[in-house]
Formats: structure tokens, sequence, C-alpha cells
């Protein structure tokens, strides 16, 4: 039959840093995300203690695992899925910890701004999280590992996507922010 292997062949569906990353930002999103008609917190994060937390996390799991990573439920995933899981508990409550020290009372979920004249040109772009308190707001960026090099970054002033969206808000809603990287 003279059959041979296909361009697809040797590919699956995997365990990789970029599916991780992505469930864990879900993940986080959706404890975080507001209203979209009031502004309001969908979830009580601020008021939840960390059985509570848990708790939501692992009602939630399921239907993120079977819309963003639906090959963590086939046969022989079980370990890759339960430890996304335990470092997305770990890694969610430390940030709402941060968040609640920081007196963030609002937060904006996966932000879109464009339309922002830069040379010739304009930029546009997705932030992940702005967190809004009393003492004004951040621009903080999740990331799944990195976190020497991104803090070297930070140190040295060179962390180029924050700054992006840094003049992003100040150009859009006159906001100065504060940067930061969420490493999960």
């Amino acid at each position: 039959a003279r059959l041979e292997a296909g361009t697809l062949s040797g590919f699956g569906v995997g365990d990789d840093a970029i599916q991780r990353g992505t469930l864990l930002h879900e993940l986080a999103g959706k404890l975080l995300e507001s209203n979209p008609e009031n502004g309001k917190p969908q979830n009580d994060w601020a008021g939840m203690d960390q059985a509570a937390l848990f708790a939501w996390i692992d009602t939630t799991w399921p239907s993120l695992l079977a819309e963003y990573g639906a090959q963590y439920l086939l046969p022989g995933f079980e370990a890759a899925r339960n430890g996304l899981l335990h470092t997305g508990r770990q890694a969610v409550s430390q940030l709402v910890e941060h968040l609640k020290k920081a007196g963030v009372t609002r937060v904006e979920v996966e932000k879109v701004v464009t339309g922002v004249s830069l040379g010739e040109g304009e930029l546009n772009g997705r932030i992940d999280l702005v967190a809004h308190g009393e003492g004004g707001a951040a621009v903080i960026d999740l990331k799944l590992g990195g976190r020497a090099r991104r803090e070297k970054e930070l140190v040295q002033n060179r962390h180029l996507q924050l700054a992006v969206y840094g003049h992003l808000l100040r150009e859009t809603e006159k906001i100065d922010p504060s940067v930061a990287f969420f490493i999960f």
C-alpha cells in the first residue's frame, strides 16, 4: 500500500507550557472578571478565604478544562491535570493575596486598548489585568515561568511589554499605572 507518515504524524496533543499558561490565565481571569453592565466583580474574590477560593476553583476547573484543555481529560493525563490544578490553586491564591494587600477593589480582565498613535502607526493591545484601587492602577501581565528573566527586566527598567501597556493606558484613560508581572 506504500503508506507513509503524513505531516501530522508524531504531532500529539499534549501538555505544554502554552496550554498550561492559557488554562491558568483563564482561571485567574474568570475569578477576577467584572460584570460588564455594572463593573462590579462577578465573584467576591476579595471576601474569599482560602477554603472558599479553593472551592470556587474546584467548581470552575472542570468547565475550564473542557473548554480550553480537553486533552487533560484524556486517560494518561491525570498527573498533568492534577499538577496543573495544584499550581492553579497556589498561584491564584497568591495573586488574590497580592491584590488584597495592594488594596485593589476592581480588576479589568483582558482589557482591550486601541487607537493610540505612535509615529506613523497605531498601537493596540490587550492587557491581561488592570488592577484599580485607591492608590491608583497597575498593569499586571500574567506569565507561566521566566521569573528570573522578568525580575531582571523590571530591575533594569527594560520591560517593554509592560511599558507599552502603560503607554496605552496613559494615552487612552490618562492613567499612569504601576507595572508588574505575575508568575504562575
